[in-house]
């Protein structure tokens, strides 16, 4: 019985760490279109990565990492309220950090993704896709 939580708890944490890639190369190409190719201020781009990117990870999370059984009028406000959250921080920290610790917004965001992810997946394990016992 143990052995099968574990197996099924890595199986979780290897689809969330693939998605994540996915969602974070996605995000990387649209940043770097906006920011770089079309000149757009970098808080201006990481809002717009960062929203296309929310309807793929929501949609591959709920399907495929976690196999949620919840309907989605029962996890996406959850979710939604995860990424507001992030969303907020990171467009905040893009727009301070960089000039306050002199680095690029690129330094910023790499430190930004890492930190997303872990807060993502212990959100999203915990509260958005958690199994609950029947009351």
């Amino acid at each position: 019985m143990i052995e099968r939580m574990q197996s099924v708890q890595i199986g979780v944490l290897l689809r969330f760490i693939t998605v994540g890639v996915l969602t974070t190369a996605l995000y990387a190409l649209i940043l770097v279109v906006a920011v770089e190719l079309s000149g757009w201020p970098p808080a201006l781009g990481v809002a717009l990565a960062y929203v296309l990117a929310v309807g793929f990870n929501y949609l591959a999370h709920h399907r495929w990492t976690y196999q949620a059984g919840q309907p989605h009028r029962a996890a996406a406000p959850r979710y939604l309220v995860t990424i507001a959250v992030l969303f907020c921080l990171n467009v905040a920290a893009t727009a301070v950090l960089p000039g306050l610790l002199g680095v690029s917004y690129a330094v910023v965001q790499g430190l930004l993704m890492v930190l997303t992810a872990l807060a993502t997946f212990v959100t999203l394990s915990r509260w958005v896709f958690a199994m609950r016992a029947p009351i």
